[in-house]
Formats: C-alpha cells, structure tokens, sequence
C-alpha cells in the first residue's frame, strides 16, 4: 500500500525536515523565499507532480491561440493522481498567471492535494472558497491570463526546476507557512522517520522550557534547539 505522506507529515513543520535535510547533506532544497501560500494556515504533503510552463514568443504581449490552445493544458489537468502536488514550473513568471481556482477545482476532484507554481497566482478568493481548502503556493497575485501568454510544454515522467529547487516525479513535497521543501523519493522514510522521533524531543524541550527549566538542561536532556 503506498504510504500516505500528506498523513505522515500533517503533524511536522517545513524548518523540522529542512534541519533533518541538512544533516544528512542534502542543503539546497527549500524552494526561494518568495514562494508563499496564499493563506496562512495552507499545508500539504504529497507525491511531487511536475509540469513545465513557458512563456510565448510575444510573451508578456497577448499572442493570438487556436482553438486547441487548451489542449495540453486539459491533458495535464485530468492526468494527475490521488495524492499528487502539482509543481509548477514556469521560468518565475510573474508578469501573467500560472495558476488559478479553475484549474484548482479541477485537480482537486481528481484527489491533487495542492499546487506549487514558481509563477504568479490568480482566481485567490475564489481559490479560498473551495472547501475543504485547497493549498496553492506563488510568486505572488497577478489576474492577467496565462492564455496568449504562457502556455503548458510538458508534464509527468520530467524533472523540474522550481523555485531553485530540481524536483523529480515521486518526489516529497512539503509546504506550509514557512516555505516548501523537497524529500528525495529515496530519502523520504529515513527523513520522516528521523522527523517523527525528532517531533518528540522538540516537543518535550518546548514544554521543559516553558516551565521554567533552563534551556542548558533542556538542550543537554534533548539535544535540540
């Protein structure tokens, strides 16, 4: 049975598996700062999804489309799976939209936890009508249409570069306020493994230390800070 990470990781916080990242070696995978959620309490864990978006020759100019300019986007939108996060990745396009509530409601009901684009986001408050929630990550808000202006290349069995970050089919994605970051497929249990055990002392030193224990013994007792 596949594991159900968004199950595993629901109770962790990103800075928790980027600091295991990190001691194993694995120091460059929290996506840019700029990429934030488009609500506070946005969270998501699940099998990374990726997709490439470029922009068009005229691009950020409106560039007139056939009436197949929707082809590749649809087949992208009705290929993804249960359990899967769309990345995004669009070349930090701002200048146009990546991501919107359409395309939101559409993978949702084909069980996509969320997406995370490197590119601006659009539809926001009717994004944040969806319920249950749909988390979405950004650049930031643009209501300008990706249509004449950006458009899908590829999508599925690729590897990405979002966010600064080269993100593979199966892949781990994890996000919440702070950022996202990324689990190597091959990583992925020995990180939430190490992040479950970690959780547990993180939480005994908060406690101690809330009541009144001096940190010095609270670090030497669980040896994080």
């Amino acid at each position: 049975m596949p594991t159900d990470w968004n199950k595993r990781l629901a109770p962790f916080y990103v800075p928790l598996i980027a600091d295991i990242l990190d001691e194993i070696g694995i120091t460059k995978n929290v996506l840019r700062h700029e990429i934030e959620p488009i609500y506070a309490e946005a969270k998501v864990a699940g099998v990374a999804y990726p997709a490439r978006m470029r922009k068009l020759p005229k691009f950020p100019e409106y560039s007139p489309v056939g009436e197949d300019w929707a082809d590749l986007l649809v087949e992208m939108l009705e290929s993804v799976g249960e359990g899967q996060v769309f990345v995004v990745e669009t070349g930090d396009c701002v200048e146009a939209a990546t991501w919107g509530e359409l395309m939101s409601n559409a993978v949702k009901t084909r069980g996509a936890l969320g997406a995370i684009s490197d590119g601006a986001v659009r539809d926001v408050p009717k994004i944040l009508e969806i319920q249950p929630p749909f988390p979405v990550w950004g650049r930031g808000f643009n209501p300008t249409d990706s249509k004449g202006r950006i458009g899908v290349t590829e999508f599925g069995d690729i590897t990405v570069k979002c966010g600064g970050v080269t993100v593979r089919p199966g892949d781990i994605v994890f996000g919440d306020l702070d950022g996202v970051v990324v689990i190597p497929q091959e990583k992925a249990e020995e990180v939430v493994s190490e992040a479950e055990e970690r959780f547990e002392k993180e939480k005994g030193f908060r406690q101690e230390v809330r009541d009144g224990v001096p940190v010095s013994k609270a670090l030497a007792k669980y040896k994080v800070l």
